[in-house]
């Protein structure tokens, strides 16, 4: 399980925690950040705004 943090690429603030993650992915041709949690959950962030870090549990 992974640890992931959100934050905003204007400002540096972090924006969200995320516990319980299976994978993070980046896809550079739709310009998204897919989460997908331990719940069967899928959130989605635009990559020109958002970035994350990934911590491994």
């Amino acid at each position: 399980m992974f640890k992931v943090f959100v934050y905003s690429k204007k400002t540096s603030k972090k924006i969200g925690t995320f516990t319980n993650v299976l994978q993070v992915t980046a896809n550079d041709t739709d310009k998204l950040i897919e989460i997908y949690t331990g719940e069967d959950e899928l959130i989605t962030f635009d990559t020109t705004v958002y970035k994350t870090t990934v911590y491994q549990n």
